[in-house]
């Protein structure tokens, strides 16, 4: 089973001017068993830098001050989030949420900390694999213009663009087949 753990980022992403970035630190306001969440395609999300430290994250973002950031950050994170809160964060661009419960995602829907305006989703656990592929190939869309004159770098995103694209096509093809199964 690949998880988090599983991702590795590739460097060649760190010349683009937006970032994407995944925190999820276990070791903080974490009451119960550790989550697991599956991600059956993390190996194909190198264009996530992941973080498992959240001051180690904030350092990154505002040493990086230049960049725009999509963060993807666990339920219990943005909390901690919260009450470290700086102004100085503003080069976060967009922020995903994902969720160890059912019970955590519903609590997120009605979030109302900080950074409410940038959060663009939250997801409960078993969509978080679909949703990064699915965010990983509108990033890399994103990014895309910007390399235009590097061929290399330009044809190395377009192919793992293709990559996740197969994945996201191997989804909804399992989708329709359990669908079919059932009726």
């Amino acid at each position: 089973m690949k998880t988090i753990d599983d991702i590795v980022f590739d460097e060649n992403y760190s010349h683009a001017t937006f970032r994407f970035l995944v925190l999820d630190d276990l070791k903080i306001n974490r009451v119960g068993p550790l989550p697991v969440i599956e991600l059956p395609n993390a190996l194909l999300m190198t264009f996530t830098h992941v973080f498992r430290n959240l001051i180690q994250c904030q350092q990154y973002i505002r040493d990086d001050n230049r960049k725009i950031i999509t963060l993807f950050i666990s339920n219990r994170n943005i909390i901690d989030w919260h009450n470290r809160f700086d102004e100085t964060d503003n080069n976060i661009d967009k922020i995903h949420i994902f969720c160890d419960t059912y019970y955590d995602y519903i609590q997120m829907k009605q979030w109302n900390g900080c950074y409410k305006n940038k959060i663009q989703d939250v997801y409960l656990p078993n969509e978080v694999d679909y949703k990064l592929v699915k965010l990983g190939v509108d990033y890399i869309r994103a990014i895309l213009p910007d390399f235009k004159e590097d061929r290399g770098l330009h044809r190395k995103f377009c192919t793992d663009a293709r990559r996740l694209l197969a994945a996201l096509d191997q989804y909804f093809e399992d989708q329709v087949n359990n669908q079919d199964e059932s009726c």
